[in-house]
């Protein structure tokens, strides 16, 4: 029986919270994260290039800049191969678990996995507590049918796809542009695109892609 849990934990109590940290920047997975895939992470902050500067001066992460959009930058993320220790993610993928949506800022992160059932989650909360990161499952719910889709975006991601729809951007012609929605949520045009890529990607992934 597959499931989906809600956990949380500290920025500083894991290694890339820790590595990421800064005041004021916000942080948000590119996409659904399996075992083996790269890491993508989306920085969300008003000065990239400073904070860049900053998390390039520490030695435990490297972040490589993939596209920029105004107000933030998407990076892939590698770890210091010298690293002691695991990280969160090598827990999350030993654990055979995949990340549908996460991200945080410099107070606390919040995920949601998939994992094939609730016993599968608790294991992996006990096993990185004896790691020393304080996990704290918010919930777990069963997956089935619109469940599954609903676990695979994104708060934003869901949003905006609802209002792209409800809007009239899928119809032919199309009844309203990608400015109109930048306006509604504040953010650029650009924005809304990748909003509305990521959570088709991942759409498409939860629905039409079998494991």
């Amino acid at each position: 029986m597959t499931v989906v849990g809600k956990l949380s934990v500290r920025a500083e109590a894991f290694d890339l919270g820790r590595a990421l940290v800064a005041q004021g920047v916000r942080f948000e997975l590119e996409r659904t994260v399996q075992c083996d895939s790269p890491l993508s992470l989306w920085v969300w902050t008003n000065d990239t290039g400073d904070y860049l500067d900053r998390v390039h001066e520490r030695t435990t992460v490297t972040l490589d800049v993939v596209d920029h959009v105004d107000g933030g930058v998407l990076c892939t993320v590698a770890r210091d191969p010298e690293a002691s220790g695991p990280s969160l993610f090598d827990l999350f993928a030993d654990a055979g678990m995949t990340i549908l949506a996460g991200g945080g800022d410099d107070e606390r992160w919040s995920f949601e996995v998939r994992a094939e059932n609730r016993g599968d989650v608790d294991r992996f909360q006990r096993t990185a507590t004896d790691h020393g990161i304080d996990v704290t499952v918010e919930g777990v719910q069963r997956l089935s049918g619109p469940a599954t889709i609903q676990s695979a975006l994104t708060d934003c991601q869901r949003q905006t796809l609802v209002a792209a729809y409800e809007g009239g951007y899928y119809d032919t012609p199309r009844r309203a542009t990608l400015a109109d929605f930048g306006e509604q949520f504040d953010i650029t045009p650009r924005a809304v695109s990748q909003r509305l890529r990521r959570g088709v990607g991942n759409l498409v992934e939860a629905t039409l892609i079998v494991e």
